[in-house]
């Protein structure tokens, strides 16, 4: 008939089976303090036991136990209509279980980590007794236990695997700021035409000029040293009839003034320049007219450099920070990242320890941005921003910080 009216008959089946369950009673918990090795739990399970005994074999509250991927859920028989009386033992929490066959082979037993929040978060070890209806159920518990507690450590050694495979592949796949790349250096400071080639460093004109003044080249004060010369000659020729001692006074007080001039001009040799395209420049200058000393170089992107340069590139300790976000903190070296240092990319992740020629070479520790260090840890020898050999180097990681505290502390 079913088949005339084109009726088809439907199966169901379950896709996620229902965790089982077993009814037991609760015997109570114990402190304890061991958690491993054949007998371990025998004493607190002994004790429990005797509790039971010495109650004259009175059932405690009744449970229903049920294992889930969570963990043991003890959830209360007598229901409440106010409460939910449910409790959890994490799977991670779980140190210890087994069937006490010694005392009853109905007696399931486990081992577990509670948190004590009043004594500021410590962990405390207590052994915890029930009385299965069975002595099968009590082996079912453990078996369950067991076979979840394989799962769950399974599925953490695989995402922690996940993700150090993710934070690995990240960090390789980076192109400029890429602090682990074998083909291509740390981002080195931009604008090479300002660092690095000596046409677009500034010489200031050789004309005397009041409003520059402190901007002039040597030749000024050669020529200012001829005056000076000739208003002495003067001086000597025009006052012949003077004693010996007062033309040595004017002599002393002559040179006296000199000194004092050509000091105050080396001392002045310092302003602020702005470049045709558009980055500026303070500090100090040289006599060739190039940034050497202290100063602050603003690129026309914002990328900002302060510290010291040599012959206009940057040499010595100095910070360098780019619109990205990433900078540079350590020694530099005719322009380039050279000597302890450390650098901190836009992602967060920071590499401290020692660089050679704009790239990481040498003993350092490379930190990402959750604060780890990855697995194993990537501490030791780099060459060419690749770890080459692990090694503890925690002097050298100190004095690189200690290095980058005092680039970012120097006065400009």
């Amino acid at each position: 008939m079913n088949r005339l009216l084109g009726n088809k008959r439907r199966a169901s089946f379950d896709v996620n089976q229902r965790p089982l369950s077993f009814k037991v009673y609760y015997l109570g918990n114990v402190a304890t303090s061991l958690t491993r090795g054949e007998g371990c739990a025998d004493r607190p399970a002994k004790l429990l036991w005797d509790m039971h005994v010495k109650n004259q074999g009175r059932l405690g509250r009744k449970l229903r136990l049920t294992v889930t991927n969570a963990g043991l859920e003890a959830e209360s028989c007598t229901k409440l209509l106010t409460t939910n009386d449910i409790t959890l033992y994490s799977t991670n929490r779980i140190a210890y279980y087994l069937v006490a066959s010694k005392l009853n082979p109905k007696m399931f037993i486990w081992v577990y980590r509670h948190v004590n929040i009043r004594s500021g978060l410590t962990t405390e070890l207590r052994c915890h007794a029930c009385l299965c209806h069975s002595e099968d159920n009590a082996k079912s518990l453990v078996d369950l236990l067991h076979h979840h507690l394989q799962d769950s450590l399974r599925e953490y050694v695989r995402e922690k695997h996940r993700r150090q495979i993710t934070r690995l592949s990240i960090s390789s796949s980076l192109n400029l700021t890429n602090l682990t790349s074998a083909d291509q250096t740390i981002n080195e400071p931009p604008k090479r035409l300002l660092t690095r080639s000596q046409a677009s460093n500034y010489r200031p004109s050789l004309a005397r000029s009041m409003s520059n003044i402190g901007l002039g080249r040597m030749d000024d004060i050669e020529e200012h040293d001829d005056e000076l010369n000739s208003e002495t000659t003067t001086t000597m020729s025009t006052s012949s009839t003077s004693s010996i001692d007062l033309i040595t006074s004017k002599l002393t007080d002559l040179e006296t003034d000199k000194r004092m001039k050509l000091r105050k001009k080396k001392r002045n040799m310092q302003g602020t320049f702005r470049y045709p395209d558009g980055s500026e420049y303070t500090g100090e200058w040289n006599e060739d007219g190039q940034r050497h000393g202290s100063g602050q170089l603003i690129f026309n992107d914002q990328a900002k450099y302060r510290g010291r340069f040599e012959n206009g590139l940057f040499s010595g300790l100095g910070s360098i920070s780019y619109p990205d976000g990433s900078k540079y903190d350590g020694d530099f070296l005719q322009g380039r990242y050279h000597g302890l240092g450390v650098f901190t990319r836009c992602d967060g992740m920071k590499y401290e320890g020692q660089l050679q020629e704009g790239k990481i070479f040498g003993l350092g520790l490379l930190t990402f941005a959750d604060g780890s260090h990855g697995l194993p840890r990537n501490e030791g020898h780099f060459e060419n921003n690749k770890l080459v050999r692990r090694e503890k180097c925690t002097d050298i990681i100190r004095k690189a910080v200690a290095c980058a505290e005092r680039a970012k502390s120097q006065h400009v």
